[in-house]
């Protein structure tokens, strides 16, 4: 009886289980940042701050790593140059003409926002902002130029459009800003 009892108050609370749908996770959206750590790439000459949260994968060069979450990547590259690099403004501005045609030309798919000098650790470095398609995904762009040392290093970040604009406050631009850049032997 007792047993009939305790089934009987049971089953309605069991039957309730499950009835409701919950909403998997998201494993597209890139995770939030987590803290940082550095991470040296003594053979590039580089380090940086980087999401606890996020994987880096080491590359192979000229591309020196790839940091990924979601949807959500950047790109570190580091290509040893042996023409003059642009050293005057006017070199910097021939410099970004030549870069965006060369962008347009290997990806067609790219629609150039802004294309801009800019101030890198008080020097100047060369910055494209877009729009690309990356495996049939619209994707936005920044791809940052620093010049030294006889090479070029790239830092090139990649999102959805929607979901950019909060990654560059809180991943992009502080992992930029936190590159620490050494020459490399030859």
């Amino acid at each position: 009886m007792r047993r009939a009892a305790l089934l009987v108050l049971l089953v309605p609370l069991l039957a309730g289980c499950g009835d409701r749908r919950v909403k998997p996770p998201d494993v597209a959206a890139p995770l939030p940042p987590g803290g940082v750590h550095v991470v040296g790439y003594p053979k590039a000459g580089l380090a940086l701050k980087i999401p606890n949260s996020w994987r880096t994968e080491p590359g192979t060069s000229p591309l020196v790593a790839s940091i990924a979450s979601g949807t959500a990547t950047v790109a570190l590259w580091r290509y040893p140059r042996t023409e003059p690099l642009p050293a005057s403004a006017a070199a910097f501005q021939t410099a970004k003409r030549a870069l965006v045609r060369a962008a347009q030309k290997r990806d067609r798919t790219l629609k150039v926002g802004e294309a801009r000098v800019i101030r890198f650790h008080g020097r100047p470095a060369l910055q494209i902002v877009g729009t690309e398609t990356v495996g049939g995904e619209r994707r936005m762009v920044r791809s940052t130029h620093i010049f030294r040392d006889g090479s070029e290093i790239v830092v090139e970040t990649l999102a959805p459009a929607a979901i950019f604009p909060g990654l560059d406050r809180t991943v992009f631009e502080p992992l930029l800003r936190s590159l620490k850049i050494q020459p490399v032997k030859r």
